[in-house]
């Protein structure tokens, strides 16, 4: 997911990464509730045909912030990204 990002991001402003991030989001927040879900992440990376499962996207993310996250706030989806 990150490399995804990574690449749809390079060589953009500081703004048009954090609009594209935002809207990101928008796409992967299936209900609309301002946090994004392992399942939801899981959900959206199965569409795209990635296969990630649950526990790895899990995994990921507690690497990333060294500790549990069942959830993102959008402020935690776009340091991630």
């Amino acid at each position: 997911c990150q490399a995804v990002a990574a690449l749809a991001f390079s060589k953009k402003t500081e703004k048009d990464v954090k609009e594209e991030t935002d809207a990101f989001h928008q796409i992967v927040d299936r209900d609309g509730n301002g946090s994004i879900t392992v399942f939801e992440l899981t959900e959206w990376l199965t569409k795209i045909h990635q296969g990630m499962r649950e526990e790895d996207i899990a995994s990921l993310l507690y690497h990333h912030f060294d500790s549990s996250k069942p959830k993102l706030t959008k402020a935690e989806f776009n340091e991630w990204i």
